[in-house]
């Protein structure tokens, strides 16, 4: 299974919370930041694991941009796509 595990972190806490998800995974998981890859990037994944912080209800705005950027081809592709959420 292709799993990528995508955050957003203002402060650190959750990039270390995708981390630890990436490594209770193993190696089939990739723990990327949104600032280091593109949407395009997520094709032929089969998991998408999203963690950002939220601010007025919504995921941050680097996080907002990259799900609006996605493609139908990769959400339609996905089998799973979880998200975690953090209140700042």
């Amino acid at each position: 299974m292709r799993v990528i595990v995508l955050y957003d972190s203002l402060h650190g806490n959750t990039k270390l919370v995708a981390q630890a998800i990436g490594a209770a995974i193993g190696d089939e998981a990739m723990v990327l930041s949104v600032t280091d890859t593109a949407p395009s990037d997520l094709e032929l994944i089969d998991l998408l694991i999203i963690g950002a912080p939220t601010h007025g209800s919504l995921p941050s705005k680097p996080m907002y941009e990259y799900i609006k950027e996605l493609s139908d081809a990769v959400i339609t592709g996905l089998k799973r796509l979880f998200s975690i959420l953090e209140n700042q």
